[in-house]
C-alpha cells in the first residue's frame, strides 16, 4: 500500500434522473475511508477535502467530481529508505533512514502527486553527495565508526536543508548503517515472514476450502440418508398395507368356510378366558344376526320395488287401453253403447285401484282384459260388420276391442 495517497479513483459524470428530480451521485460510488483517511474530490481545476461522513452526493464538488483520492492523514508515519555507500573493500554498506511524515494539506499532496513519498526521500539522500564518501575510509569490521559518522551527517544535512514535500511535514528520526549479511540476513527474514504470512494464508484458504467441502459432503450424506429412509418407510409402510390386506382376505374367507370357523379360531388364540371366549361368540352370534337381517331388509326392498313397478305398468298398460278405446269412439270405429260400457268398467277397474306396493290388486286384470269379445247391441251380418237401425253404413268391429295394436292400425 502506497503512503500518503492510499487510493486513486475516476467518476464518471452523473445523469439527471427526470426533469422534477435532482441529479445525486450515489455514495457508495465513492471508496471507503479509515477514520484517519479524507477524501480529496477534483472538482474543475481546483481539489477539494471532503469527509465521507457529511457526503450525501449532492454536493457540488461530489456531483461534478471527475476523480477522487484518498490521503493517509497518520501522525508520525515512519517511512524507511534505504540508500548503499561504498566501503574500503568491494562491497557495501546499506544506510537505512526512517522518517516521520505527517500529511499537513492533502489538497496540496494529490495536486503535486506525491503518490508515494518514499521514492521522493530516497532521491532526497541521494541528493547529499558526501553521504556516499563516509564509507570509503572504513572496512566491513569498522562498521561502528561508519553509523556514527554517517548518523551525525544525515542529523545535519537534515536540519540545514530539512526534506520538501508539498503538503507534509517530515523528520528524520532514526539512522542505522548495516553490513551486507546484516541486510541479507534481514532480507531473509522479511522473505521468511512474507512467506510464512502466504503460506499461513494458503494453509488457511485451504482449511476452509476442506471445511466447505466437508460440509457440502455431509449435507450430500444427510440428504441422501434422507431420501433413503423416505423410500425405505413408504416400501415397508406398502408391504405392511399388502400383507394386511392378505391377512384380512384370508381370515374372511376362514371365516366363511363354516359355522365353526369363530369357535376354532377363538380356541387357537392364546391366553383366551372363556370370559372373552364367551363375549367374542356373542359378538360374532351379533354380527351374523345384523348380517341376516340386513339381507333379509334388502330383499323385502327389492320385492317392494318390484311389485310396485309392475303395479304401475299394469296401470300404465290399462290407461293406454282407455286411451285406444276412446279414440275409436270418436272415429266411430267401434259401438258405442258397448264401449261406453267397458270404459266405465276398465275406470272402475285398474283407475280407482290403490297404488300399494305391498298388496297389488290381482283381480283389476281380468277388469281390463276380458275373456270374451263382446256382443254388440246391432245386427251383425255375415262378414262381423255391424249395422245399426235406419243407417245402411257398415262400421268394421273386431272382435277383441282391447288389442290396441289393431285399432291403432
Amino acid at each position: 500500500m502506497t503512503y500518503p495517497i492510499v487510493q486513486q479513483q475516476t467518476l464518471e459524470p452523473v445523469m439527471k434522473p427526470s426533469f422534477l428530480q435532482a441529479a445525486r451521485r450515489s455514495v457508495s460510488d465513492l471508496p471507503r475511508t479509515l477514520p484517519h483517511q479524507v477524501l480529496v474530490f477534483k472538482h474543475g481545476a481546483s481539489l477539494v477535502r471532503g469527509d465521507e461522513r457529511y457526503i450525501h452526493g449532492n454536493e457540488p464538488h461530489v456531483l461534478e467530481a471527475t476523480s477522487v483520492s484518498v490521503v493517509d492523514m497518520t501522525v508520525g508515519r515512519a517511512v524507511t529508505v534505504q540508500v548503499p555507500i561504498k566501503s574500503a573493500g568491494a562491497t557495501e554498506f546499506t544506510v537505512s533512514a526512517t522518517f516521520a511524515c505527517t500529511v499537513r494539506d492533502p489538497e496540496a499532496v494529490v495536486r503535486d502527486g506525491h503518490q508515494d513519498v518514499a521514492g521522493a526521500l530516497t532521491n532526497y539522500l541521494c541528493a547529499h553527495q558526501r553521504l556516499f564518501e563516509l564509507g570509503l575510509p572504513y572496512e566491513l569490521d569498522a562498521v561502528e565508526q561508519v553509523r556514527g559518522d554517517v548518523a551525525a551527517q544525515l542529523y545535519a544535512y537534515c536540519t540545514m536543508t530539512p526534506p520538501l514535500v508539498s503538503g507534509m511535514e517530515i523528520v528524520l528520526s532514526h539512522v542505522h548503517v548495516a553490513k551486507p549479511e546484516e541486510v541479507a540476513q534481514s532480507q531473509r527474514d522479511r522473505e521468511v515472514k512474507r512467506y510464512d504470512l502466504r503460506g499461513d494464508h494458503e494453509l488457511k484458504t485451504e482449511a476452509r476450502f476442506r471445511e466447505r467441502e466437508y460440509e457440502l459432503q455431509e449435507q450430500d450424506y444427510q440428504h441422501h440418508r434422507i431420501s433413503q429412509d423416505r423410500q425405505f418407510a413408504r416400501t415397508q409402510a406398502s408391504a405392511d398395507r399388502s400383507h394386511q390386506i392378505e391377512d384380512a382376505a384370508k381370515m374372511r374367507e376362514y371365516l366363511q368356510s363354516g359355522s365353526g370357523a369363530h369357535e376354532t379360531l377363538l380356541l387357537s388364540a392364546p391366553d383366551l378366558s372363556p370370559a372373552d371366549y364367551t363375549e367374542h361368540l356373542a359378538g360374532f352370534a351379533k354380527d351374523a344376526r345384523q348380517d341376516a337381517l340386513a339381507r333379509v331388509a334388502t330383499a323385502l326392498d327389492d320385492l317392494r320395488w318390484s311389485r310396485k313397478v309392475s303395479y304401475e305398468m299394469q296401470v300404465k298398460r290399462a290407461e293406454g287401453r282407455i286411451e285406444v278405446i276412446r279414440a275409436a269412439i270418436h272415429r266411430g270405429l267401434f259401438d258405442q253403447a258397448a264401449g261406453e260400457d267397458l270404459l266405465r268398467m276398465l275406470e272402475a277397474g285398474d283407475a280407482t285401484a290403490p297404488v300399494d306396493g305391498n298388496s297389488l290388486a290381482g283381480t283389476n286384470q281380468a277388469a281390463v282384459e276380458p275373456t270374451g269379445p263382446a256382443e254388440p247391441r246391432h245386427p251383425v251380418d255375415g262378414d262381423g260388420h255391424s249395422r245399426r237401425a235406419g243407417d245402411g253404413q257398415e262400421h268394421p268391429f273386431r272382435d277383441d276391442p282391447l288389442m290396441e295394436e289393431d285399432m291403432r292400425a
